[in-house]
């Protein structure tokens, strides 16, 4: 759910940021303008944080940290930009998920999806399914063994509400109830639960927790079901926060095996074929870097890791590719692999191969009048960069791609302008909008570097003016004068000053 950005102003015009800092235990000694102290995010010895009150920022010189309020919040508790906001005062979680599940009933709409089956009523009913679920998994010892025999824990258990469905959420149920979660897929048109027999994994919204579907493995059959309709909701959005590199492993089971041992900057996906838009964005939003992808060893699982990694690649993420030691990592830990041998396995293939581009560099070329970005087989020109006003660059940008093009004023830095260029070129120039989105990124990163030397070429630059030959005669025949300072007097009364 996206926070108005009139509350999140709200909450940085009120939050002290040196208080609130030293409310963390932070002892802050003021020197000059800023306050410095012992940075809680590395073994600090000599202060190496600094808090400017003015700018109400923070950086740390030793960890290169830093950021706002906000930034300070997530690193220092570990959550998402929409937790922050809630600890630091602003909208209440219950206020939060209303409004996402109304935001999320308009999605359905654009995904031509059914409204009704992802309306506040049925999001509600999920919520409550996802509960009694839960509820029964902590009273069936038989399922819990299961999830114990895939490398799960207790602990991943509680923190992901995991679930067991046994049939009996139908006694917990209005009309209204069964209604709802048949429309959600969760019973069948018989009204049967569909995932009977299976433990559940609730699979949640990133931004506000709110629960959007469900993943069921069968614990005697080899099975596993999915709600009807498009994969939707996130387990362990969290592993993609604060950190600059993600694991990609291929099944929520396996991401959930690896948090167990310790390794939490984990998403899983949906099988071979399951690396969702959704996915996606929220690896863009928590803007990843590096993935290390770590698919099955099979023959699916190597030609997913290569689609994985190309699509990466046009988010501007770099990745990896590990070949596993078992068919996938629930396996492997279930056999005793350690977080170690594991993180040792990572290094060898993040350390020892030859590291592979991230993107071909664009062509960049610069005239008065415009600049033009080239990418592979299709280009971008640019013109009206101001060199002022950093904290906008608000451009007009066309792209071509052969004979076709697309033009529109835009501001690169805000995420909707950027988003609604990317829609709009592709229906008009027949390439991926994705790709456009993660050019666009690249762009910024060439203008930046563009508009920094024309400021540095613009603030060296001092204009001249030569004096004629009678200004000079006048100058010094004025300061010979035997009454100057009387002269001076006089002028400066003519000119109004005095």
């Amino acid at each position: 759910m996206r926070i108005p950005i009139e509350e999140i102003q709200r909450i940085k015009q009120t939050t002290n940021l040196v208080e609130y800092i030293r409310s963390q235990g932070v002892k802050l000694r003021k020197k000059g303008k800023q306050y410095f102290g012992e940075c809680l995010f590395h073994l600090d010895k000599t202060p190496s944080m600094s808090v400017d009150p003015q700018k109400q920022l923070w950086n740390c010189f030793g960890c290169q940290q830093g950021g706002d309020i906000y930034e300070f919040v997530m690193k220092l508790q570990g959550v998402d930009f929409l937790t922050a906001h809630q600890l630091l005062g602003g909208i209440s979680k219950e206020a939060t998920k209303e409004k996402a599940m109304e935001e999320t009933k308009q999605e359905a709409a654009k995904e031509e999806l059914p409204k009704e089956q992802l309306s506040v009523e049925v999001l509600k009913w999920l919520e409550l399914a996802s509960n009694h679920f839960h509820q029964r998994l902590l009273e069936t010892p038989s399922a819990q063994e299961y999830l114990l025999s895939r490398g799960i824990s207790l602990e991943a258990i509680r923190v992901f509400k995991l679930g067991y469905a046994d049939g009996s959420l139908l006694e917990k149920l209005s009309p209204e109830g069964k209604e709802a979660l048949q429309k959600a897929g969760v019973l069948t048109d018989k009204g049967k639960e569909l995932m009977n027999g299976c433990v559940i994994f609730p699979l949640l919204q990133a931004e506000s927790g709110i629960v959007l579907s469900f993943y069921g493995r069968h614990t005697k059959l080899a099975q596993h079901l999915y709600l009807p309709g498009t994969r939707r909701g996130i387990v362990n959005h969290h592993g993609a926060i604060n950190t600059q590199t993600v694991i990609i492993v291929e099944s929520i089971i396996d991401a959930l095996a690896l948090w167990s041992v310790g390794i939490r900057n984990v998403i899983g996906i949906y099988g071979t074929n399951g690396f969702t838009d959704e996915v996606i964005s929220h690896l863009r939003q928590c803007r990843i870097k590096q993935a290390i992808i770590m698919l099955d060893n099979d023959l699916a699982g190597i030609k997913a890791s290569e689609q994985v990694a190309s699509r990466l690649l046009t988010e501007n993420i770099s990745s990896n590719i590990v070949q596993l030691l078992a068919k996938d990592p629930s396996e492997w830990i279930s056999k005793g692999a350690t977080k170690e041998e594991i993180l040792s396995l990572i290094s060898k293939y993040t350390t020892t191969q030859a590291e592979k581009p991230t993107k071909t560099p664009p062509k960049v070329e610069q005239t008065e009048e415009e600049i033009t970005i080239t990418f592979d087989n299709h280009q971008y020109s640019i013109k009206g960069l101001q060199i002022n006003g950093l904290d906008k660059m608000k451009i007009n940008l066309k792209i071509k791609n052969g004979e076709l093009w697309h033009l529109d004023t835009i501001d690169l830095y805000q995420e909707n302008s950027r988003k609604r260029f990317a829609e709009r070129a592709t229906g008009r120039i027949n390439v991926l909008e994705q790709l456009i989105e993660g050019q666009l990124l690249t762009i910024i990163e060439e203008l930046e570097r563009i508009r920094l030397q024309l400021k540095r070429k613009d603030s060296k630059t001092t204009v001249k003016v030569a004096m004629t030959a009678y200004e000079q005669k006048e100058a010094l025949e004025y300061a010979h004068s035997k009454d100057l300072v009387s002269e001076i007097v006089s002028d400066v009364r003519a000119s109004g000053l005095i």
